[in-house]
């Protein structure tokens, strides 16, 4: 328990008055993520239960999104207004009218949306969230959030459902009308119209003629994916048509669809004539030789609604026209699937704004939330406890738990009969026993023994739930793709044994290493594991699957394999992983932090180098630090993390007799996909990303802004072939981001890049510029000419000199910055090589993750290639660091060699690469020579004997190097051009942060020299002395500094060699010894009377007080900064002097401020953040990280309690002295109600000089009768309230009174009393309660009716409660008076 240093006390009036409090309007519908990216169709629904219309002029949405409700808005009773982002649009889509727009975007993963009235109270709230309990439909399926029925309590997530989906007692098995691979398709080449009219045979009624051929999906050429063969379609004909007949029972119509779309490129899908959905193709109608879009075939799954609408009893017809890119595209494939479903989406879950919800019931099951189970992962010898809260107004009925077991090697697919068979009842219960923890406090317990857990098992279970009148509901709900939640039981990896190759000595790889890394578990059907990694007909294909990681199931998920020319080139094959829209992936970095944003798909790199076998064995160091590498630059790119993948699809874990076979599938990579999730992560605005194959774009972001087709990637990549100016170029393309992605291509040896191939572009939508990124980088470190290296986007350099003098610029910079230092701590190349190497084969480690990934796929079965033959671009088996290898590219063969037949001799080898190693004399690309070859390959690129020269830089501070004396000293500019062509010169520093280095903590990412920390302006003229600000490094931490010099051309020379420096403590005694925080309002009384107007937000009203202390020291606070619980920086003030023995404050809302204190204290500014109420740390700062103060403040003893919400301020007691700031014995509480900002601290008026008046000395030295709590006329009312409220002590008398006020024909409780004003220890708080339980204070629920002034300071003052009488059956009125202990 809290105890306060104030006095509380309190007088209690109760009104008993008839009537139930009831929110009349309510948030009834909510349209947060748009299936369609582009629609602004977001929408927020208010529904008036109410028998009254009712005036809502005034009111406000907000948190969330912005709008305020216009004047002479009413909603009639049974009435819906809807607001929304774009009312235009709203109309357009669903025909209404709205009003709007607000301002800002719903969150998709979910936030809190207020309803206020004209006065700011609060009248509804919704915190809603896209995963269960929250229909989980309604994230991005194109369905909306609605609530069940209008009466229940919308702040909890079981009261709602996606827009379309209806209460159900439980999932059922999808019945399935045409499967994937369906082997019943009538299909007709595309060689002309199928039908006349053009039209005709996509109805039921259509009779096929003799052109109509039976075939099995999926149909096609090309990429060795595909059963029936159509080996006459490239160059003759760009379409097919396809028809499938179906049958369904007429008391079984659904409502939703599935529909599963293999396609490509594009295809139009159309069920009993009505077109359905159409993917990869643009709007208009298509004939017998149209076109689709170029896309790369993937399964794409979409939710049609509003089926049953077309669907009819019997026999049914779905009709497909798929369509090529172009009739010479190398591949095609068409492949579809259609089922029943009970998920929500698509545009047949349509939301319902200004009517009905669609899902409205008035049979509401009990709202269920908080299900959990325990332990989260648990072990075989350990039983689990599943908890869930449960309730229901009408109360509540059985409660029961279903559980599934899915043993290793028998895994059940959702898809599966036995999905449904096989589940196992157990009771919950609430009465406190069988492990339940409280009674009756609705939350149901269901323990699960120990005998049913096992190593490897996955259990699932979900729960069934009714109310007293029978009302069953079964949870997931039925729109969740994930319908059962899921617990796996593990008691952790075994040892692994192996051997490298069948010859030689077999190694047994600890528990301890195979635990030590992140750990992915697939759980799925063998069959399915094999088809899709080793299929070619299976290539695409999604299977369903389990995923385990970090102690959380993913269930149902799907996978599948991928690739374009590489998918079953090696053997340890890529993977793609699909996760359910509101059960995302969490990952975690390589340093066990999590991402921003949580992922929909997981792309699996094998790092098997499909089509580079030299680089069998490096273990991911081709792509993970390479695109660590192009993200260093400045470039978008795919962030990845290692991972140990473990697949369980057989009964036993391992076999001691065959290393090959049981859960351990090795060492893999998770990459980010390039999406939305990517973009806003790097604070990038949205826009269309495309995956670039054969020069057209194969999407994989829609932009919320831009085209739907790929026109604009298309007219970009078509004009790009052509001469286009400076101008055009720097307009079009991002440059810098051009440079960059060029010159590490060349220094990496990414050989596969080419023109329109293997490679990403982003269309940034505000400046409206392409930037490329990288992708497929697969094939790096390789020294002779292979494909072009080049994309068509060169025509910029090639064509515009000062573009290509730009490139080099950027080439040289990366030299210098990257690839002049290879040691592990160098802030360089080499410390970017070691922080990956040490992640997978740690120094000083016998065995790592390196070498067991190499000991189960040198000679997996798997493994493609011809043992001992170390030769050949995908010749893979039995070369893992094979040396020497002759590899060979199409400019040509060369030999390989490493150091050492092992991991380490691969490091060697991407060392020797990339930096300045080549001793051969004059250097050429394509000759082979492994030593530099990335490093002159960029020097290539860069050269340029027109440069300036490279100058030298000259350290002139202090010998430790503080931050506030950083300076430094250029040598002369130099050019082959002559002394008058100086341009430009500028300085640049960066921080070097590594194991071993100062200020590196361990297990967080390296930082690196090309990050740079701070650049000087450009100085147009030269200036050879420089000193950076000291804000900009922190003491204690490796740092380089470099000096440029530019010419009159825009040719930039080498950046100078680097001083390397340990930065030192600057001197700050004058601000330590001088400065003090004086006073802190962290906690501020509730706004009253016209402070309302300006904020109703009490934390408006904190502030800071900060004083000089010295006698006669003017102290600047121009480097300092507040850098915790607050943050300010001093240079921005608007005085940055304190005079002597003065105070400066700072506010966290100046206009609030200055209503409540005037404009007499010294404002210097307004921080951003909040101060915590419950107690944080405050930091004061010189140039931002030497600390000047220092101090925790609480809100607990032994810190002074008043502050906290009393309404009194925190005030450094003894101030003069300098005392400790972090002492709570040297705080102590103000003497003023609201402190007393910029000013010294008041003397205090005592309570005894008031009570004097009344009683006598002999009295006032007996505190029976003059104490503060002592009540000696026997009124009621303490000593110490008669001092508050004007009474007289020593008579009986009525301080208090209350009455009924009527406003506007409403009548409310109200109470008036006096009170001191001003009054420098006294603070006066109405409070309200229905239950004498919980009590309600401030302008939410108080309004001052009047105030009137009895002259002497002497106020009679009345306030009514907001809530009439009418709408509460009980309400209980005081006033809390607060006073300082005398």
């Amino acid at each position: 328990m809290k105890i306060s240093t104030k006095s509380t006390i309190t007088l209690l009036i109760s009104l008993l008055c008839s009537g139930v409090l009831t929110a009349q309007v309510v948030i009834n519908e909510i349209h947060y993520n748009p299936n369609d990216e582009t629609s602004v169709e977001e929408f927020i629904e208010l529904y008036n239960l109410g028998g009254n219309s009712v005036d809502i002029s005034g009111w406000t949405i907000s948190d969330a999104v912005e709008f305020s409700i216009p004047e002479g808005t009413i909603i009639p009773p049974n009435g819906y207004l809807v607001i929304g982002e774009d009312p235009g649009t709203l109309n357009s889509v669903f025909g209404i009218t709205a009003l709007g727009p607000w301002e800002g975007r719903l969150r998709n993963t979910g936030e809190e949306i207020d309803l206020r009235n004209a006065s700011g109270t609060l009248q509804d709230q919704v915190d809603y969230n896209d995963g269960f309990p929250w229909p989980t439909g309604a994230r991005g399926g194109g369905g909306s959030m609605e609530l069940i029925n209008p009466a229940l309590n919308n702040n909890l997530g079981g009261s709602w459902r996606t827009s379309g989906t209806t209460i159900d007692t439980g999932p059922g098995p999808n019945t399935i009308y045409v499967r994937e691979n369906d082997a019943n398709w009538r299909y007709r080449k595309g060689t002309s119209e199928p039908s006349s009219p053009a039209d005709k045979w996509r109805s039921l009624t259509f009779t096929e003629d003799a052109s109509w051929i039976t075939g099995q999906a999926p149909l096609g050429y090309g990429d060795e994916d595909d059963t029936t063969i159509l080996d006459d379609m490239r160059r003759n004909y760009s379409t097919v048509y396809l028809r499938r007949e179906f049958t369904i029972d007429p008391l079984e119509i659904p409502q939703n669809l599935k529909l599963r779309i293999y396609a490509d490129d594009g295809a139009i899908i159309w069920i009993n004539g009505q077109e359905v959905k159409r993917v990869h193709v643009t709007d208009e109608e298509k004939s017998f030789d149209g076109r689709g879009e170029n896309h790369e075939a993937e399964w794409e799954e979409f939710i049609i609604g509003g089926a049953n609408n077309y669907l009819v009893g019997g026999t049914n017809v779905i009709a497909v026209h798929a369509l090529n890119a172009s009739s010479t595209s190398s591949d095609f494939s068409i492949d579809v699937s259609l089922e029943a479903t009970n998920e929500a989406s698509g545009s047949g879950t349509t939301p319902s704004p200004g009517s009905p919800n669609t899902s409205s019931s008035n049979l509401t099951p009990p709202a269920i939330r908080q299900v959990e189970h325990s332990p989260q992962q648990p072990t075989s010898d350990e039983s689990v406890t599943v908890t869930a809260k449960l309730t229901d107004p009408d109360g509540m009925g059985p409660v029961t738990l279903g559980y599934q077991i899915v043993n290793p090697g028998s895994y059940i697919r959702l898809e599966d009969a036995a999905y449904e068979s096989s589940w196992i009842s157990v009771k919950m219960s609430d009465d406190g026993n069988n492990g339940d923890l409280v009674s009756g406090d609705s939350v149901y317990t269901a323990v699960l023994p120990k005998v049913i857990q096992s190593h490897r098992r996955l259990i699932r279970y979900r729960i069934h739930f009714e109310d007293a009148n029978g009302t069953a509901e079964t949870a997931p709900y039925a729109d969740d793709q994930q319908p059962n939640f899921a617990y796996f039981v593990y008691d952790g990896a075994p040892s692994w044994t192996g051997s490298f190759n069948p010859t030689s000595r077999r190694e047994t790889f600890p528990s301890s290493l195979i635990n030590s890394l992140s750990t992915y578990h697939l759980i799925a059907n063998s069959t399915d594991v094999n088809n899709s990694q080793y299929s070619g007909g299976s290539d695409g294909r999604h299977m369903k699957g389990t995923v385990v990681y970090n102690r959380r199931v993913y269930d149902h998920i799907e996978f599948e394999n991928r690739g374009e020319a590489s998918t079953y080139v090696a053997g340890k094959n890529k993977w793609r992983i699909h996760f359910n829209r509101a059960r995302r992936f969490r990952p975690l970095d390589n340093w066990g932090q999590p991402y921003d944003s949580t992922w929909t798909r997981i792309n699996v790199q094998p790092m098997s180098s499909p089509w580079a076998a030299v680089n069998r064995g490096m273990a991911g160091l081709d792509e993970s630090l390479t695109m660590r590498m192009y993200e260093l630059a400045g470039i978008p790119s795919p962030r990845t993390h290692y991972f140990a993948l473990r697949v369980i699809d057989d009964e036993d874990e391992s076999n001691s007799r065959n290393q090959f076979e049981g859960d351990v599938w090795g060492l893999y990579l998770a990459m980010e996909s390039p999406n939305g999730s990517f973009l806003k992560d790097r604070g990038l605005a949205d826009g269309n990303i495309y995956k670039i194959e054969g020069g057209s774009g194969d999407k994989k972001e829609q932009g919320d802004t831009q085209v739907t087709n790929s026109s604009d990637w298309s007219a970009f990549y078509s004009a790009s072939n052509r001469r286009q100016s400076e101008q055009w170029w720097r307009e079009n393309m991002y440059m810098p981001g051009y440079y960059s992605m060029r010159a590490l291509n060349r220094f990496l040896g990414n050989v596969d890049i080419r023109i329109g191939y293997n490679h990403y572009f982003y269309h940034e939508p505000n400046q409206d510029q392409w930037h490329v990124m990288p992708w497929d980088l697969d094939m790096m470190y390789i020294a002779e000419t292979h494909q072009a290296g080049v994309i068509r986007q060169q025509n910029s350099i090639l064509n515009n000199p000062q573009l290509m003098i730009e490139f080099r610029n950027r080439s040289r910079e990366i030299l210098d910055l990257v690839g002049e230092d290879g040691s592990s701590t160098g802030g360089q190349i080499g410390q970017l090589v070691d922080e990956y190497t040490q992640m997978i084969n740690p120094r000083g480690q016998t065995l790592t993750w390196a070498d067991l990934d190499a000991y189960l796929w040198n000679y997996h079965p798997r493994t493609r290639g011809s043992a001992g033959n170390a030769s050949g671009q995908s010749n893979h088996k039995g070369n893992f660091h094979a040396s020497p290898y002759r590899d060979s590219r199409i400019g040509g063969s060369y030999t390989r060699y490493l150091t050492s037949r092992d991991h380490e001799g691969l490091v060697d080898h991407i060392m020797s690469y990339t930096t300045d190693n080549f001793t051969g004399g004059s250097w050429s690309p394509g000759n082979g020579i492994v030593a530099g070859y990335g490093y002159e390959y960029l020097k290539y690129e860069a050269r340029d004997t027109n440069i300036p020269k490279k100058p030298i830089i000259t350290y002139t501070g202090p010998e430790n190097y503080p931050i506030d004396e950083l300076s430094f000293t250029s040598s002369s500019f130099s050019d082959p051009n002559g002394s008058n062509s100086f341009g430009k010169m500028r300085w640049r520093i960066a921080k070097i942060l590594a194991p071993g280095l100062p200020g590196y903590i361990e297990n967080t990412p390296r930082t690196y020299e090309i990050e740079t920390v701070a650049s000087s302006p450009d100085f147009e003229t030269f200036i050879a002395d420089y000193i950076f600000e000291a804000e900009i490094a922190e003491p204690g931490v490796t740092y380089r500094v470099r000096v440029q010099h530019e010419d009159d051309t825009g040719r930039k020379s080498h950046w100078s060699n680097p001083i390397e420096l340990i930065t030192g403590i600057p001197d700050v005694a004058l601000w330590r010894d001088n400065l003090v925080i004086s006073e802190i309002m962290y906690n501020p009384p509730e706004p009253m009377g016209s402070e309302v107007g300006i904020s109703s937000n009490k934390n408006d009203f904190e502030y800071i007080e900060i004083t000089n202390i010295s006698e006669n020291l003017n102290i600047d606070l121009s480097h300092l900064d507040f850098v915790n619980g607050v943050q300010f920086d001093f240079s921005t003030a608007s005085s940055r002097i304190i005079p002597p023995g003065k105070s400066v404050v700072l506010v966290s809302n100046l206009s609030a401020f200055r209503a409540r204190y005037g404009d007499t204290p010294t404002v210097i500014g307004v921080y951003e953040n909040l101060l915590s109420n419950s107690g944080e740390t405050i930091r004061l700062a010189y140039a931002l990280n030497t600390t000047i103060i220092e101090l925790k403040y609480d809100d607990n003893d032994p810190w002074p309690n008043s502050p906290d919400g009393d309404g009194y301020s925190l005030v450094l007691a003894e101030l003069m002295s300098s005392p400790n700031h972090s002492l709570a014995s040297n705080w102590t509480t103000s003497n003023l109600m609201g402190g007393s900002p910029g000013s010294p601290e008041p003397d205090l008026l005592a309570f005894n000089d008031y009570i004097a008046n009344f009683f006598s000395s002999e009295e006032m030295a007996n505190i029976e009768i003059s104490g503060l709590f002592s009540d000696p006329d026997n009124d009621g009312y303490s000593n110490i309230l008669e001092y508050a409220l004007l009474g007289d002590p020593s008579k009986n008398d009525s301080l208090i009174t209350y009455a009924t006020i009527e406003e506007n024909g409403i009548f409310y409780p109200s109470i008036t009393f006096s009170k001191r004003i001003p009054s420098i220890d006294l603070t006066y708080t109405p409070q309200r309660s229905v239950d004498l339980s919980e009590w309600e204070n401030g302008h939410l629920h108080f309004i001052e009716h009047s105030s009137a002034d009895q002259g002497d300071g002497i106020f009679k003052v009345t306030v009514r409660s907001l809530v009439p009488l009418s709408e509460s059956a009980t309400q209980f009125l005081r006033v809390k008076v607060g006073h300082p202990n005398p």
